[in-house]
């Protein structure tokens, strides 16, 4: 009699952890942003009230087919249509839970399009490359079911060239804008009180220069251009020196001098910087 109610005990048991665990499944779609890996921060309980802090924090987070963690330069889905999207880091990842409802948010610190800017107040600054962007220190919260993808953000120091258009065709920044008091100032005037947002914009700063290598001086790449301007010149005297036309001098050497230039030459906006 005992092992029949037992029994009867542990189907009843588990016909409604299939229940729940059937409900759970329906509330959380395929498509919809999930926490993956290890819960790495719980934040405990309010002092007041002694009550859970509806928080979970995770390192990544997986949304229609890719993987987003911590750290990664994402596009925002806009407000409002026939606007660019939004650009911004992610700096926390964590499940919100509120009346039973689970949703996952993250923390993310924004890029300025030049755009965006109140042209009031920097009104004598002209961005001159449609990829650039600001960094602020500016975060908000927003839903994971915003991000649209990776991309990438080249920072590049004063006094360097902007990584090449055609192998680095995403965002770069060499600006920085203070959002509070609406004012702008190049990454090299940066004067953070905060040791930890100047060590952050230093690691950003290392991670493109691991990505695209250690970016020229702008000083060393003008004498690179008139060193091959140079070379093409002296050519040209030799062309003429052996009796050669400048159009058929130019034909038979067109690789040789092209890849020279190639190798010094890039994008227009550079001639700004």
């Amino acid at each position: 009699m005992e092992r029949t109610q037992i029994k009867r005990k542990m189907e009843r048991s588990a016909g409604k952890m299939h229940v729940k665990k059937k409900r759970e499944l329906e509330s959380k779609p395929e498509d919809s942003p999930q926490p993956i890996g290890e819960l790495v921060k719980f934040p405990g309980r309010y002092p007041t009230t002694n009550a859970f802090i509806p928080k979970r924090h995770y390192e990544k987070f997986h949304f229609h087919g890719k993987t987003y963690a911590l750290e990664d330069t994402v596009l925002l889905t806009p407000k409002g249509a026939n606007k660019k999207p939004y650009v911004a880091i992610i700096k926390d990842i964590y499940l919100y839970i509120r009346d039973k409802e689970e949703s996952l948010k993250l923390q993310v610190q924004w890029f300025y399009r030049p755009e965006d800017l109140d042209k009031k107040y920097v009104r004598h600054w002209k961005s001159k490359d449609a990829r650039e962007l600001l960094y602020s220190l500016h975060r908000d919260e927003v839903i994971a079911e915003s991000v649209m993808n990776i991309c990438s953000v080249y920072f590049a120091p004063e006094g360097k060239q902007i990584p090449n258009h055609g192998e680095y065709p995403d965002f770069f920044v060499t600006w920085f804008y203070d959002c509070y008091i609406k004012k702008i100032c190049k990454l090299c005037d940066i004067i953070f009180d905060d040791d930890e947002q100047q060590q952050e914009l230093d690691l950003l700063v290392a991670k493109t220069i691991s990505q695209a290598g250690d970016l020229l001086d702008i000083e060393k790449k003008k004498k690179l251009r008139r060193k091959s301007r140079l070379i093409k010149s002296h050519e040209l005297v030799d062309q003429i020196k052996d009796g050669l036309s400048v159009d058929e001098g130019t034909a038979n050497n067109e690789e040789t001098i092209g890849s020279t230039s190639e190798s010094v030459n890039s994008d227009s906006y550079l001639n700004d910087f």
